[in-house]
C-alpha cells in the first residue's frame, strides 16, 4: 500500500516537471498552437525589405511613399576670358564666380538607417523564434506593428498629396501585425 502512494506521487511530480519546463510555458498544449512559420516569413520579409533599402535607396522612397529629398548644388559661373589668363586668383574672386544653385533630388542617408532597422527586425524575429522564445517573438511583433503604424503617419504627413495613399499600406501591415499579436497573446 505504501508502495502504491509512492508511485502516484512520483507520477504527478514527473508530469508537473514536464509541464513547467520553461520551453513549454506551463502548458504543453499552448506551445503546440504557435507555428513557427509566420515568424520566419515575417522575419525574412523584414530582412529582404531592409536589403532592398540598403542596395536601392532611391527606389525605396517610392516603395514607402516619400518623395526624394531636395539637395542644392552650387554652380560656378563659366570662366571669363580675362580670368583664364591670370593664374593667381584669390579666394574672394573664386567666391564671386559662383553662378547659383540648382535643386536636385537625392537620397538621404536616413534611408540606409531604415534599411538597417528592417534587417535588424528580421534577424531578431528569426533568432528569437529559432531559440523558442514565443513571448519575445510576440513582443517584437507588437513593437514592429507600432513602427508600421508610425511609418504610415510619417508618410501621411510628409509624403505629399500624390503619395499620401501609400500610408494605407503601412497601416494595413501594422493592423495585420497587431491582429497577429493579439491572436498569439490570447492563445
Amino acid at each position: 500500500m505504501a508502495n502504491d502512494s509512492f508511485e502516484k506521487v512520483e507520477e504527478k511530480t514527473s508530469i508537473f516537471f514536464f509541464l513547467n519546463t520553461p520551453n513549454y510555458k506551463g502548458s504543453f498544449f499552448q506551445m503546440a498552437t504557435h507555428s513557427s512559420a509566420p515568424a520566419y516569413v515575417l522575419g525574412l520579409a523584414c530582412f529582404s525589405r531592409g536589403l532592398m533599402a540598403i542596395f536601392s535607396p532611391r527606389d525605396e522612397y517610392g516603395r514607402v511613399g516619400l518623395p526624394l529629398e531636395p539637395h542644392y548644388i552650387a554652380i560656378a559661373a563659366p570662366p571669363s576670358p580675362s580670368s583664364s589668363s591670370s593664374s593667381s586668383s584669390s579666394s574672394s574672386s573664386s567666391e564671386s564666380q559662383l553662378h547659383g544653385y540648382v535643386e536636385e533630388s537625392g537620397v538621404s542617408p536616413l534611408m540606409y538607417f531604415k534599411g538597417i532597422r528592417e534587417v535588424s527586425y528580421g534577424l531578431v524575429l528569426m533568432a528569437l523564434q529559432r531559440q523558442g522564445h514565443d513571448d519575445a517573438v510576440t513582443t517584437v511583433a507588437a513593437v514592429l506593428s507600432l513602427a508600421r503604424l508610425g511609418d504610415g503617419l510619417v508618410v501621411w504627413m510628409r509624403g505629399g498629396n500624390q503619395l499620401k495613399w501609400k500610408a494605407s499600406g503601412h497601416w494595413i501591415t501594422g493592423v495585420g501585425l497587431l491582429g497577429w499579436v493579439v491572436w498569439r497573446w490570447r492563445i
